[in-house]
């Protein structure tokens, strides 16, 4: 989430985002954000997604910082674009933080042009790394991912 919030301060020229984080965490995030060593975080004492936002992240109106934050990442949601061209979605059944019944929703919304392709044993991380290197255990028994790639059409 630190690195979420460090990108859509830089990419979108977000200024401002070290108020979406609660003031204990305010420093670790600032130093994140400029040096980008992730390494340098400790894992025993890091925030989560739940206790990194302040508390009035989510509860309405808070500041204009927060506010252009919300609104870029209802434009970034996939759910709302309206498809009007074929995209597959690649998903994992073993995921521990988006459960798959989550992205069938999001796909469904998505309309028809918008098929969900299981992956097997992937993560929402590792599935892009399963299609690029994953083995036949993990292509749905398909010997390469060019083959693989292809049943999905």
């Amino acid at each position: 989430m630190i690195v979420a919030l460090g990108s859509y301060e830089l990419y979108y020229n977000l200024s401002g985002l070290e108020t979406a984080v609660r003031p204990q965490y305010r420093e670790l995030a600032e130093s994140n954000w400029q040096e980008y060593n992730i390494s340098a975080i400790d894992p025993s004492n890091s925030p989560n997604s739940t206790n990194l936002l302040a508390d009035s992240f989510w509860k309405g109106y808070t500041n204009d910082h927060i506010s252009a934050l919300q609104r870029q990442l209802i434009r970034n949601a996939a759910i709302d674009w309206e498809y009007d061209s074929p995209i597959r979605f690649y998903y994992g059944l073993a995921d521990e933080v988006v459960h798959p019944a989550m992205v069938t929703r999001t796909v469904a919304a998505g309309g028809r042009y918008a098929p969900a392709i299981q992956v097997a044993r992937a993560s929402h991380r590792a599935t892009f790394l399963a299609g690029l290197y994953g083995s036949g255990a993990s292509l749905d028994g398909f010997d390469n991912v060019l083959s693989w790639f292809q049943s999905k059409a």
